[in-house]
């Protein structure tokens, strides 16, 4: 999608709330921040309106009409309250909403932003194998070529498992993701918050490694394969204690513009790689079991941003000031971003010759793991999620737990 030319700024507007929605509302605001993202989906629709009567596509194409309608300047309020109506009418019979995301319940808005994404997807590729733009062979679960929207959010991390006795026994796997999930409790600003998930872990219990068959201490390190060009981050407020789950309240200093270059696996000859802020998603209330969901939703055409709480909007004119002046109400959960457009990155996108390929591949053409020739290199399936829970629910503490259940190193008791 980054091939795309903007063609029209989207003017974001407020989403009533209809039955506690105010997850679907902040979540849908802030992906309607990604302009060329927009414009990919609506000349989709355009291009196969024959089938935007299908029942089965009903919610899709009910989004993109709702799109449609905010980059209309001078659209009438009837028209526009029209738009949400039929969207919310198609999202209330859909399997997400019959199976997941029921009427009047509290939802996790990240979990909903990435659930609504992999519909979208799932419906994009249906959409295409009607027409027989892709053959149903070519289509399964591991081949991620076809999934489109969620290439445009793909995140792949090389995780790096070492035997700390022996640094030559080691392993690298991929592990393809659509956000990172941040520990924030012990950080000040995104950047130690991230410096944090991008950097080694010593487990503590000792695991088996398979090449010593040994019990040993092991050490994993997490470095960037390649990043799309959006990006969803998550902020994990969710505090553990012995009788309930509380929230953690704390100030996270954000920036406008992040520069990943440095988190790379290889970072030789690395371009600088920078992300502007597009959109925040924040959580207000002291439980992290319910509360209310607003955004703040840049306005690029004037510079400033819109606070969008259900149908209630505020212009903003300092992003930082409003921030920190609010922090008490309402805390940062979730961030959008997307490549700035003078990034060499994605420059390189724009004029490589295959669209899908990851932008490591577009780069210089060089070796990325010279750690050992007998390395394990996998492609582990796209998660939507650490866990099957609710991302406001995962315990940060249980972190270990999931290293080691995504490693080959095998779990024991130390005999020693």
């Amino acid at each position: 999608m980054s091939n795309l030319i903007v063609k029209a700024e989207f003017s974001i507007r407020g989403i009533p709330n209809q039955g506690l929605t105010c997850y679907l509302a902040s979540a849908i605001v802030s992906l309607c921040s990604l302009d060329d993202f927009l414009e990919f989906l609506i000349d989709f629709a355009k291009k196969n309106q024959s089938v935007s009567n299908n029942e089965k596509y009903n919610l899709f194409f009910r989004f993109v009409k709702l799109v449609e309608s905010w980059k209309v300047s001078s659209i009438s309020e009837s028209t526009f309250e029209f738009q949400i109506q039929n969207f919310f009418d198609a999202f209330f019979s859909s399997y997400l909403s019959m199976s997941i995301y029921k009427r009047y319940h509290f939802h996790d808005a990240s979990e909903f932003l990435i659930d609504f994404l992999c519909y979208l997807d799932e419906s994009f590729i249906e959409v295409k194998r009607i027409h027989r733009d892709i053959q149903n062979s070519f289509i399964n679960e591991n081949n991620h070529e076809f999934y489109s929207i969620k290439n445009s959010f793909k995140i792949s991390i090389k995780r790096r498992q070492i035997c700390t006795l022996d640094n030559t026994h080691s392993k690298s796997e991929t592990d393809t993701l659509m956000q990172i999930f941040l520990y924030i409790e012990d950080f000040e600003t995104i950047e130690q918050c991230l410096d944090n998930y991008f950097s080694s872990t010593l487990i503590d219990q000792k695991l088996n490694c398979v090449h010593c068959n040994q019990f040993r201490k092991i050490q994993v390190a997490y470095k960037l394969e390649s990043l799309s060009d959006n990006l969803i981050i998550t902020f994990n407020r969710k505090k553990a204690s012995l009788d309930n789950q509380t929230k953690i309240m704390k100030f996270i200093r954000i920036s406008k513009r992040l520069d990943f270059s440095k988190h790379f696996f290889c970072t030789e000859n690395v371009f600088e790689d920078y992300f502007d802020l597009k959109a925040i998603v924040f959580h207000g209330g002291n439980k992290i079991e319910d509360g209310h969901f607003t955004s703040l939703v840049r306005y690029k055409k004037t510079d400033s941003w819109i606070f969008l709480n259900d149908e209630h909007e505020l212009l903003v004119s300092d992003m930082d000031t409003f921030i920190w002046q609010n922090r008490v109400n309402y805390q940062i959960y979730l961030l959008i971003y997307s490549r700035s457009e003078n990034n060499e990155f994605k420059q390189i996108a724009l004029h490589s010759p295959k669209k899908d390929k990851s932008l490591k591949e577009a780069l210089n053409k060089k070796e990325t793991d010279n750690i050992n020739s007998s390395n394990l290199n996998v492609d582990v399936e796209m998660k939507r999620s650490k866990t099957s829970e609710s991302l406001m629910m995962i315990d940060s503490e249980n972190e270990d737990n999931f290293i080691r259940e995504m490693t080959d190193f095998t779990p024991g008791i130390d005999k020693n």
